[in-house]
């Protein structure tokens, strides 16, 4: 697990988050989803590498912070 450079570090109390899976991360995957204020957890496929994959250039992770996600995890499969 690694977080992305700029993120706010997590509370030293922690986080207790409802998880949300959606998908990809595309605009249909968040459909009836309502990640505001959850972990919003997203499958992403490297292309060609953990550094440029589906996630990132799909938008997912800014669509998900735009919903209101509490937390992002990306799962680089």
């Amino acid at each position: 697990m690694q977080p992305t450079a700029g993120a706010t570090g997590t509370p030293a109390a922690g986080l207790d988050l409802e998880a949300v899976y959606v998908g990809l991360g595309s605009e249909a995957d968040f459909a009836g989803r309502d990640v505001r204020g959850k972990a919003a957890f997203i499958y992403s496929i490297p292309l060609p590498n953990m550094f440029r994959h589906s996630a990132s250039v799909e938008g997912a992770s800014k669509r998900a912070q735009e919903k209101g996600a509490a937390a992002i995890f990306i799962v680089l499969a």
